[in-house]
């Protein structure tokens, strides 16, 4: 129940960012709540508890989506930022401004952003209480989750898109090439994927850190070999592990970033009746706010470290999360994909480096 209220005092905080009373409680309820949570993590998972550990795990990631205080070096509410007041009802709002304000500007440390450090912790948590969801007779109400594809519905809503994208379209204009969905899919992965291995970018993040450069890690395995076999195993293990994450993850963003460009390519009016039709939106947010925690593993190192080739596909994960949740209940993404797709551009352009891969 804390974390209830905690979020329902950060959606007031949000709605009314001029009223500190709100990010106040909110603080307050979430200190109590991750005690409590974590006290209820000790005891074992059982059908008695199983669904009240992951609905708060849920309610905590959609903390950690509004949470933005990570940005800020004096830990203040982020999120408390007048924009707020003229942008959350604005249904349009994949013409807002991704530039980032003045106070958001001061800085980019992914490693200290709560949404992707908590994220393991659900997907742990998940799996951990799976035996148990799947137990015949447990009637869990999360049970749902693990059969659900949203992709499906995405996939078919892309389909739609480019087909009316290339019947509008005339001479040289979109669709002209012939090409299927499937192949534009692959593309655009594609393009992805050359990124790891581009000396532009890999091996290329802010501080130095995060994963070995490939030159550098072959050489390390190279010199070791003789000594310590098991060692080089380990660090090719790595390198390959490494490349498997970011092109799983690459897949991802590419499906929801060829939605992007049909709805930006097609009519407004005709995008945002396919963009709130039937169950799209929901499939919608399932697929965006499930991101984070499927995301782990190597590429969530890579993310953490600043590493360019996993910031451009943040970049283009949250330029999607800005268009296409369009509906007022996905407040806790609007502000987060606005600011951090600026911040990230910003962040690449720093470094001479280019952010879209289209």
């Amino acid at each position: 129940m804390c974390t209830l209220l905690c979020l329902a005092a950060t959606h007031l905080s949000f709605l009314r960012p001029s009223a500190s009373q709100y990010s106040r409680t909110a603080l307050q309820l979430l200190t109590q709540s991750v005690r409590l949570f974590r006290e209820s993590l000790s005891d074992p998972i059982t059908p008695q508890n199983c669904d009240a550990l992951i609905g708060t795990s849920v309610l905590m990631q959609f903390l950690a989506w509004s949470n933005l205080d990570f940005l800020s070096p004096e830990g203040h509410n982020h999120n408390n930022n007048s924009s707020s007041d003229t942008n959350h009802h604005n249904h349009g709002h994949a013409q807002d401004d991704p530039r980032p304000s003045a106070s958001a500007s001061r800085g980019l440390d992914m490693s200290r952003d709560q949404l992707f450090l908590l994220s393991p912790g659900v997907r742990t948590l998940f799996f951990a209480a799976m035996p148990v969801m799947l137990n015949e007779g447990s009637g869990s109400a999360f049970l749902s989750v693990v059969v659900h594809r949203p992709r499906l519905r995405i996939e078919e809503a892309v389909r739609r898109m480019e087909t009316m994208r290339g019947a509008g379209a005339t001479g040289a204009g979109a669709g002209a090439d012939g090409d299927p969905e499937e192949d534009r899919l692959e593309q655009l992965v594609a393009r992805f994927n050359s990124l790891w291995d581009d000396p532009r970018y890999a091996g290329h993040d802010g501080d130095g850190g995060g994963l070995v450069p490939r030159e550098g890690l072959e050489s390390e395995a190279a010199g070791q070999h003789h000594h310590h076999h098991g060692s080089t195993c380990n660090l090719t293990w790595s390198l390959t592990a490494a490349k498997e994450s970011f092109g799983y993850v690459a897949r991802s963003v590419a499906l929801v970033t060829l939605l992007c460009s049909a709805v930006a390519a097609a009519g407004c009016d005709d995008a945002s009746a396919l963009l709130q039709e039937g169950n799209l939106q929901e499939d919608l947010v399932r697929y965006f706010f499930t991101f984070p925690v499927f995301a782990s593993g190597p590429f969530l190192d890579m993310a953490r470290s600043g590493d360019a080739r996993a910031l451009v596909v943040l970049l283009h994960f949250y330029r999607a999360a800005r268009v296409l949740l369009t509906a007022d209940a996905c407040w806790w993404a609007r502000e987060r994909s606005r600011v951090l797709e600026g911040l990230i551009l910003q962040e690449l352009e720093g470094r001479g480096l280019g952010g879209c891969v289209r």
